[in-house]
C-alpha cells in the first residue's frame, strides 16, 4: 500500500510545500529562529491542510484497497472490500455484504469530516509576493538526508518493477522476448482463446472514455469551487465543503458496491447504459474523479482574477476576459488532470473486475488471471502484460511531469518579469 501511495503524497503534499513563499523562511531565519522552529512556526501551519488532505487520500485508498489483498493477501486476509466480493459473488448474501458497505460508507464520512475540519484548520493565507528568494545550496546533511530517501525508494519502489521485468524476460532460464509475442498470438494463453493484445486495445478505449468524462465533470466542479460569489458569501465555504465531500465520496466506496450499485441503478429505463460501452467507463471517471478535483483546485486558484474588470472596463467580452485571464491556467490544468485521469483509468483493477465483460477484459483483468494460473507460458505472459501496463503509465505520467515543469517554469519567468 506504501508502494502505491507514496506519489500520492509526493504529489500532493510536494505541489503545495514547493509553492510556499520562502521570504517567510528567510525572516525567521534572520530573526535568530532555528530550522526546528521555523518549520514548525512558519512552514507548518502553511503545509498541514496539504498533509492532512493527503493523509485523508491515503488513508482512503489503503482502506479500500481490493487488488492488493486478493493479489498478496493469504485466504486468511479479508477486509471489507474482499468480504464484500465474498458475500456477494460467492454466497450470493445480498444483505450481509449491503451491511458491510454501510459500514464502509460510516467510515468514510468520519474520515472525511475529519479531514475537513484538520484541513480547515491548516489553512493559512500565502500571498506570493514580488521577489523570490534565490534557492540555497544543499547543505553535507540535506544532501546525506537525500541519498537516503534514493536508497529507500530503490528499494522499495524501483526494485519490484525491476523484478517484473527481468520475469517477463526470461523463460526456461533463457533471456528471450517471447511472451511479449506470445501476447499478440491468439490461444496462446490456456485461459483464454483471444490474444492478450486485445485487452490493450480495451484498456486505452475505456481510459480514454473515463478521461473524457472526468475531465469535463471535474473541470467544471474546479471551476465552480474556486470561485466566490458577491451574494451569499457567508455561505460559499459550506457550498464548498460540500462539493468537496461529495465527490470525494467515491475514493472510500467500496469498489465492490460501486460496480453491483451501477448495475443495480442503471436497469430498468437506463438499460442502455449499463449494456453499452460507457459503463466501464462511468466507473473508472468515479474513481478517479477526487485526485483529478484535487489537482486542478490548487492550480486555479492561483488565478489573479482581479485581472477580470480591466479586462472587462477596456472592452473584452465576458469570454475573452475568461480565456485570457484563466485559459493559460485552466488549459495546463486540465493537461495534467488529464494524465492523472488516464493513467489510473487504465490501471483500475477493483471496479473494472466486475463490471468488465469475459470477452472484452482490460489489461489489468487479463494480468490478474494470466498470473493466478499455473504454469509458466501464462505466468509469463502476465508479467510481459504487466511491463506493457507500466510502459504505458510511464509515458503519461512523462507527459504530465513535462506539463507540470512547463507550467512552473512560466510562473517563475513571470514573477521574475514583474520583479
Amino acid at each position: 500500500m506504501m508502494f502505491f501511495n507514496i506519489s500520492v503524497i509526493a504529489r500532493t503534499v510536494g505541489v503545495a510545500w514547493a509553492n510556499l513563499n520562502p521570504n517567510y523562511e528567510d525572516a525567521a531565519r534572520t530573526l535568530g529562529a532555528s530550522p526546528v522552529r521555523v518549520f514548525t512556526s512558519v512552514t507548518w501551519p502553511r503545509l498541514s491542510g496539504a498533509v492532512y488532505s493527503a493523509a485523508m487520500l491515503v488513508f482512503l485508498y489503503c482502506a479500500t484497497s481490493y487488488s492488493l489483498v486478493m493479489v498478496l493477501g493469504s485466504t486468511r486476509t479479508r477486509t471489507l472490500e474482499t468480504e464484500i466480493y465474498r458475500q456477494t459473488s460467492q454466497f450470493l448474501n445480498l444483505g450481509a455484504a449491503a451491511i458491510l458497505s454501510l459500514i464502509q460508507a460510516v467510515i468514510v464520512i468520519i474520515a472525511l469530516v475529519i479531514s475537513q475540519r484538520w484541513s480547515k484548520s491548516g489553512v493559512v493565507v500565502d500571498r506570493y509576493s514580488r521577489f523570490v528568494a534565490a534557492p540555497r545550496p544543499i547543505s553535507a546533511r540535506q544532501r546525506l538526508l537525500l541519498y537516503a530517501l534514493i536508497v529507500f525508494i530503490f528499494v522499495l519502489i524501483v526494485l519490484p518493477i525491476r523484478q517484473g521485468v527481468l520475469r517477463s524476460l526470461r523463460r526456461n532460464g533463457e533471456f528471450t522476448f517471447a511472451y511479449y509475442t506470445d501476447l499478440f498470438i491468439p490461444g496462446a494463453a490456456r485461459s483464454v482463446d483471444f490474444a492478450i493484445a486485445t485487452t490493450i486495445g480495451n484498456s486505452l478505449q475505456s481510459a480514454l472514455y473515463a478521461t473524457v468524462i472526468a475531465v469535463v465533470i471535474g473541470g467544471a466542479v474546479s471551476l465552480l469551487v474556486t470561485r466566490k460569489f458577491r451574494h451569499h458569501a457567508d455561505r460559499w465555504e459550506t457550498i464548498h465543503n460540500m462539493y468537496d465531500g461529495i465527490f470525494i465520496f467515491p475514493v472510500g466506496i467500496s469498489s465492490v458496491t460501486l460496480g453491483f450499485g451501477m448495475l443495480v441503478a442503471l436497469g430498468g429505463p437506463l438499460n442502455v447504459i449499463a449494456d453499452s460501452q460507457l459503463l466501464l467507463p462511468l466507473a473508472q471517471s468515479l474513481v478517479c474523479l477526487p485526485i483529478l478535483i484535487r489537482t486542478m483546485v490548487p492550480m486555479l486558484q492561483r488565478v489573479n482574477r482581479a485581472l477580470y474588470r480591466p479586462a472587462l472596463t477596456l472592452g473584452a467580452p465576458p469570454w475573452r476576459a475568461f480565456f485570457t485571464v484563466e485559459g493559460p491556467v485552466l488549459l495546463r490544468a486540465l493537461g495534467v488532470a488529464s494524465g492523472f485521469a488516464f493513467a489510473i483509468s487504465i490501471g483500475e483493477f477493483s471496479a473494472t473486475s466486475f463490471l468488465v465483460l469475459q470477452r472484452e477484459p482490460t489489461l489489468p483483468v487479463m494480468i490478474y488471471q494470466l498470473v493466478g494460473r499455473a504454469g509458466a507460458a501464462d505466468q509469463g505472459m502476465g508479467y510481459a502484460g504487466t511491463v506493457v501496463l507500466c510502459a504505458i503509465t510511464a509515458v503519461v505520467m512523462l507527459c504530465v511531469e513535462m506539463v507540470t515543469s512547463t507550467n512552473a517554469q512560466q510562473r517563475n519567468n513571470s514573477t521574475v518579469s514583474e520583479g
